[in-house]
């Protein structure tokens, strides 16, 4: 494909596309903003995405380079939108998002999943994560329009899962318990309700399928199945 000669991934687009999306919602609730530069950060936001993953093109012949840059830009354009979210939807996520602990340790899962695929040398495999995780945050973000919360944390927890299961089997025995608790944790100590973790799981399902296919399709070639 044409944006993958350009150095682009599935995943890239999906967050550069996520940043327009959140841009032009939040213009459509200007008038409920505290501040209204939040659509031009969002749109800042997809912008720098879009420019930093084109710069990684000069690593083109270092893929673990490449990818551990693309990764860095990402999360931290996933996290600067998160924290753009509650003045866009004061209205729906006004104490809906969980920061305690259990919150954040779900996403260590997902860290070490993204270094144990790329010190394998696992690149299609690691686009095809990063690909599920972007639409699973995105989904669940703009979910929030459909139902009064959907968990972010278990969306990714739940392509976690996915993930092990299919390429690294021994993986996601050792982590399925603790995945488990954290995010029965969430529900007992009132982070999110069972609608918003059933919610996120259902999320981190589809978006798993979609990220798959999505790479796939820029890719060119089928993954392979399970692993040790």
């Amino acid at each position: 494909m044409s944006a993958r000669r350009l150095g682009y991934e599935a995943g890239d687009l999906v967050t550069i596309g996520f940043g327009l999306v959140l841009a032009a919602v939040a213009m459509m609730f200007r008038d409920r903003l505290d501040d209204p530069r939040v659509p031009g950060r969002f749109l800042a936001v997809a912008l720098g995405v879009a420019g930093a993953i084109r710069l990684t093109g000069r690593f083109g012949s270092r893929p673990l380079a490449t990818n551990l840059v693309r990764a860095a830009v990402l999360s931290i354009a996933i996290s600067v939108m998160f924290l753009q979210l509650h003045p866009v939807l004061p209205f729906v996520v006004e104490g809906s998002f969980g920061r305690d602990l259990a919150t954040c340790a779900l996403y260590v899962p997902m860290a070490l999943l993204g270094v144990l695929l790329l010190v394998r040398r696992q690149y299609s495999e690691f686009n095809a994560c990063v690909a599920a995780v972007a639409l699973a945050h995105g989904a669940s973000f703009l979910g929030h329009f459909l139902v009064p919360a959907v968990s972010p944390s278990c969306a990714g927890a739940m392509v976690v899962l996915l993930a092990t299961w299919r390429w690294r089997r021994t993986v996601f025995w050792a982590i399925l318990p603790v995945q488990a608790m954290l995010v029965l944790s969430l529900v007992v100590l009132g982070v999110h309700s069972v609608v918003a973790v059933s919610a996120g799981l259902l999320v981190g399902v589809v978006s798993w399928y979609a990220g798959r296919a999505l790479n796939e399709l820029f890719q060119g070639n089928p993954f392979p199945r399970g692993g040790a």
